[in-house]
């Protein structure tokens, strides 16, 4: 299978996006049993996906594919775990424990890579049908079942799920002393019916080979599921980053191993200029404003002056009127603020380790101002901070009188511990 021939929107592959192609390429390969299902899988799908990004693009990529991503990230991991004990499970020489060993690699791949995989399926047809609320409600709202009852009525063909049964799952996840017997090279699944008299709902016997051949099959959709994400992320790069909602949704998809790695690349081009003999002291910094204005007006940061003192970069913005509750207005805005700074830090941290932005003071009204050192700032930008962290630290300012700003880690931790979302990693306090 070639990728390029799945392309239909980037205009100008570069040459990192060829070597993922080919990386792409390999694991499909590797993984997906022939090519033409490769194939066949891989434009169903894409063609899910464009259907839905033909309907909202910026909600599809922002409020879909985006979180679907965070989501797959957390199952890479066991996937990888899964699919060496598949290989290790066929090898194996004794019967029956062939057999236990590809029951539990079945019972995993449903539970643990089926399930958030149909999730992004699911939520494109809801977007294309004008019922997508969030990518959260369609991955956990349903079980996997329930998943697969509703794409089964709205795919074109039952081949991309033709591996699930949900009474081979259900009777490994529930096996107890009835659930699973065994004659021989066949293995007996019943759905035993729990109740003050208990029965056997339903029955289904395969052999061993068939229920290699049924991981097989999930493995096939799984993979061509991850093709497909892989290839439309490549082909949507230049509506992301042409948009700045979107530019903006991509930034914690971002690992800390990509942070750490642009912001080397990025301060070996910046130190160049910083240190280069044909250039002036002001030109230099002239450059880096330049950069600084151009990072604003992207990210929709409205900014008036940028200054120097000593050790101090000083931001001037508007000022922005109260909206809301006064405690969660300044939770906003100190975040807002951060950004400034995060940005300014980037460029100049070569020569100034103190960051200040400032409100523009307006007759009668309050402005806000905040400060945060070179190093605090760093430490987000590579991935090592979360925005607690720098509200935290930093100095709040309300009229040059301090506003002491205290987070509680304990019960943040707390709160993260109860939410579904994915968080940022924290300094160690």
């Amino acid at each position: 299978m070639r990728v390029t021939d799945h392309i239909r929107l980037l205009k100008k592959p570069e040459k990192s996006d060829l070597k993922t192609f080919v990386r792409i390429e390999k694991i499909v390969h590797k993984w997906i049993s022939t090519e033409a299902i490769a194939t066949r899988y891989t434009e169903e799908i894409l063609q899910l996906f464009h259907d839905a990004f033909g309907v909202q693009p910026v909600t599809f990529i922002k409020d879909l594919f985006f979180p679907n991503q965070l989501t797959l990230r957390a199952t890479y991991a066991r996937q990888d775990f899964i699919l060496s004990a598949f290989k290790k499970a066929k090898r194996t020489i004794k019967l029956e424990t062939r057999q236990i060993a590809l029951e539990n690699v079945y019972r995993s791949i449903v539970a643990d890579l089926f399930d958030p995989y149909v999730s992004l399926l699911v939520a494109s047809i809801q977007l294309k049908e004008g019922a997508f609320k969030s990518f959260e409600l369609a991955n956990l709202e349903h079980g996997e079942f329930n998943k697969y009852e509703f794409l089964k009525k709205r795919l074109g063909s039952d081949d991309l799920l033709k591996g699930y049964f949900s009474i081979i799952r259900n009777a490994i996840s529930h096996a107890g002393s009835h659930g699973i017997s065994r004659d021989g090279d066949h293995i007996l699944f019943r759905n035993i019916k729990r109740s003050g008299q208990p029965s056997v709902s339903d029955t289904k016997i395969v052999t061993t080979a068939q229920l290699i051949d049924y991981i097989q099959d999930l493995i096939d959709f799984i993979v061509a599921i991850e093709t497909a994400v892989n290839i439309m992320g490549l082909d949507m790069k230049d509506t992301i980053v042409q948009t700045s909602e979107a530019a903006r949704a991509f930034q914690p998809l971002i690992t800390q191993k990509q942070l750490a790695v642009r912001r080397n690349k990025n301060d070996r081009t910046y130190d160049k200029v910083w240190n280069s003999n044909k250039l002036s002291e002001e030109e230099r910094r002239d450059y880096f404003i330049r950069l600084f204005a151009q990072g604003c007006q992207k990210n929709d940061m409205p900014a008036r002056t940028i200054q120097f003192k000593d050790t101090f970069v000083i931001i001037q913005i508007p000022r922005k009127p109260l909206r809301g509750t006064e405690g969660q207005y300044l939770i906003n805005r100190m975040a807002e603020l951060i950004n400034y700074l995060l940005l300014a830090e980037m460029f100049f941290h070569f020569k100034y380790s103190d960051y200040l932005v400032e409100e523009i003071k307006e007759p009668g009204e309050q402005s806000l101002q905040l400060w945060l050192k070179a190093d605090e700032l760093k430490a987000f930008n590579i991935g090592e901070a979360s925005i607690h962290d720098l509200m935290h630290d930093g100095k709040l300012f309300r009229d040059t009188q301090h506003q002491r700003v205290v987070v509680d880690f304990d019960k943040l931790d707390e709160t993260e511990n109860l939410s579904l979302k994915f968080g940022r990693k924290r300094k160690k306090r």
